[in-house]
């Protein structure tokens, strides 16, 4: 008669077909709430704690969505608004393919500097901005005013590096997932990938305000002032061609 298997045998067939990578934990008082990432050594032991970090978030959604991909019911709701229509939003595109167009105030938001720029990683404030998103594109513009655009608005080029003349930005290594995306959360989420993304260098072949980015961003950084909108250069594009 065949014995039962052990816990330790059901131990090391598991073992046998996934290896242990890393371990989150959290931490949490009253207060706040702490996140730590360990990894593991070849007999399984945890080691090399540290503080979860971007690049191991986006780890966790790659993984939390290979194993719970897209529901026809998210893939039909792609776009749906949860509520009313958000006020910052102009134009949208409900289709499995769509888009949305949306703008946000002159506002301070905390920026990442890599590559060769060689400028420090803090807070500056940043123009207002127009977006337009789909799954996979970005495009980012910015605007003199600090106003709900019309139709006939003109776009600025936007004053960031890892960004196009044609407004198009650049995202590098940064891999984008949208599990959840009715209408509020998508816009969220892309404005939280472009800001928590590196910015390394510029593909533009000239500034795209009027002086040196390299040095704006420096000062913007330094010091906390209002963004200088009297330096964007202006495109031919303007709300209405977004739009088409």
């Amino acid at each position: 008669m065949k014995q039962s298997t052990t816990m330790n045998e059901i131990t090391a067939l598991l073992h046998s077909a996934y290896q242990p990578e890393y371990a989150l934990v959290f931490s949490a008082n009253s207060e706040t709430a702490y996140a730590e990432v360990y990894s593991f050594d070849a007999r399984g032991k945890m080691i090399n704690p540290h503080p979860l970090s971007y690049k191991d978030a986006d780890r966790l959604k790659a993984a939390l969505y290979e194993l719970y991909p897209e529901s026809d019911e998210q893939k039909q709701a792609f776009l749906r608004c949860k509520g009313l229509l958000p006020e910052q939003v102009l134009h949208f595109d409900a289709s499995v393919d769509g888009h949305v167009i949306w703008y946000t105030p002159a506002r301070k938001v905390s920026l990442c500097f890599g590559g060769q720029l060689e400028l420090p990683d803090g807070e500056a404030c940043v123009p207002p901005l127009v977006w337009k998103a789909s799954k996979s594109n970005l495009y980012i513009y910015a605007l003199q005013d600090d106003k709900k655009p019309g139709l006939q608005t003109p776009l600025c080029r936007a004053p960031f590096f890892n960004t196009g003349y044609d407004g198009k930005v650049c995202m590098g290594n940064v891999k984008t997932i949208f599990h959840d995306t009715y209408l509020e959360n998508f816009m969220k989420l892309w404005e939280a990938y472009f800001f928590h993304s590196e910015f390394t260098h510029s593909i533009q072949q000239e500034s795209p305000i009027t002086g040196n980015l390299l040095q704006l961003w420096t000062k913007l950084v330094q010091t906390g002032e209002a963004f200088p909108t009297e330096l964007l250069k202006p495109t031919a594009i303007t709300l209405q061609k977004l739009m088409a």
